[in-house]
């Protein structure tokens, strides 16, 4: 059996593939390792360190811009839900002003909710906000509930404008996380190529090497991405790990489902706000988004197909 030369795989590419954090990790080492080198005075590794710094700074400029683009997102997709919680409230007062005007049984009351309050309550986000669009259309131009479209024509422009800015922020995301990959591929590329200007230079003393990388975490590191597989429906417990508040945590649906992830309080636990992450997108949040007030009871990560019919698969990396 022919077994390919490992030395012929660039290890620092391959161990980063799926984990933009670990790059920085690697690359601060590498970069600060190469910095204390040329103090010594060897051209040899000031030729090194001023090939790589800029490298290093781009990964490290756009890594910081992605989590921030991600940390808008979460903010947006809340906004989205926060503006949802106000449905019911609002639901209700629109149906005691119409039966100001139309009471319950009527021909034209039957008009406006024939389906009563449910299309408001169930269902996917765009569907409730499509029900509030439905209804401000059922009222049209009656004079009578001028005041009554006023207020669902508000809410329903709330609800639009708090949709554009979240998908807008998730291809940001997207767009960002395309970019910092690609400095994660630059920098990965060339700590390959220090590798090998390294071993010529120091052959004689092999040990020597390591102390330009971080070793450790490229070969034994400490795990920090979770993948699986979710059935329709199921219910996955993931990990169990102490959050502190501003703990980052990366979400990513790779499959065609959409997936909500929670940090409750017991394995499979749905106890805390969750985060939706739709087909094929990812989010970064904070650990405070889940709503958790005791993070040393609240550290369950729990994450659940919303799909009945389609199996999907996720990555979760802890920041």
């Amino acid at each position: 059996m022919t077994h390919e030369w490992q030395v012929l795989n660039n290890q620092f590419l391959n161990e980063t593939n799926d984990s933009y954090k670990k790059a920085l990790k690697l690359s601060k080492h590498h970069d600060s390792a190469l910095n204390l080198a040329m103090s010594g005075g060897d051209p040899d590794y000031a030729t090194l360190y001023n090939r790589y710094h800029p490298l290093h700074e781009a990964l490290e400029n756009k890594y910081n811009q992605w989590k921030a683009d991600g940390g808008l997102q979460t903010g947006q997709t809340l906004n989205v839900k926060q503006l949802l919680s106000l449905m019911t409230g609002k639901v209700n007062a629109w149906d005691v002003a119409v039966q100001v005007v139309y009471p319950q049984g009527t021909t034209q009351y039957q008009g406006l909710f024939p389906k009563g309050h449910k299309p408001f309550q169930t269902g996917t986000q765009l569907d409730r906000i499509d029900a509030v669009d439905a209804f401000s259309k059922a009222i049209g131009t009656d004079a009578l509930l001028v005041a009554v479209k006023a207020t669902v024509d508000t809410y329903y422009g709330q609800l639009q404008t708090a949709l554009t800015t979240q998908q807008g922020s998730v291809d940001e995301t997207k767009h960002s996380s395309g970019v910092v990959n690609s400095k994660r591929i630059d920098a990965m590329q060339m700590q390959y190529a220090d590798l090998g200007f390294l071993m010529n230079k120091l052959y004689q003393t092999p040990q020597e090497i390591k102390l330009f990388f971080d070793v450790e975490t490229l070969t034994n590191p400490e795990q920090t991405i979770f993948k699986g597989h979710l059935d329709p429906l199921e219910n996955h417990a993931v990990l169990v790990h102490k959050f502190a508040p501003d703990d980052a945590i990366r979400i990513k649906s790779t499959g065609n489902a959409d997936v909500t992830v929670y940090l409750a309080t017991t394995d499979n636990g749905t106890d805390s706000t969750g985060i939706v992450v739709t087909a094929h997108q990812e989010l970064t949040v904070l650990a405070s988004a889940f709503g958790v007030t005791n993070y040393d009871a609240g550290n369950h990560l729990t994450i659940v197909n919303n799909s009945a019919t389609t199996e999907t698969r996720f990555l979760i990396e802890l920041y």
